[in-house]
């Protein structure tokens, strides 16, 4: 299971000198259904367009820039995922 991030983390990939701010947790693949940890758009850019959207797991991140907004709504909504991390990963639970 991972510790997953909050929204407005800023993250790098050890293949990409790009940044990314993750504006999105456990996004579900259209065409093959696999459900990925996170759903990032390009810093500092932000959503222009989901076509420069990236899907990614945990372990692909090689820095953290900067860890996103935290209050006590994110902490209960990320306890709660992450206790149904496992499921929601093999596709038995879906959310959106």
């Amino acid at each position: 299971m991972a510790d997953l991030l909050p929204i407005g983390s800023v993250v790098s990939f050890a293949d990409s000198p790009q940044k990314y701010m993750i504006y999105g947790r456990l996004k579900q693949a259209a065409e093959s259904g696999y459900v990925y940890d996170y759903v990032a758009c390009p810093h500092p850019w932000g959503q222009t367009s989901e076509e420069q959207d990236v899907v990614f797991d945990d372990e692909r991140i090689d820095r953290l820039y900067l860890t996103g907004y935290q209050d006590i709504e994110e902490l209960a909504f990320r306890a709660d995922i992450e206790r149904q991390y496992d499921a929601i990963k093999s596709g038995s639970i879906y959310t959106r």
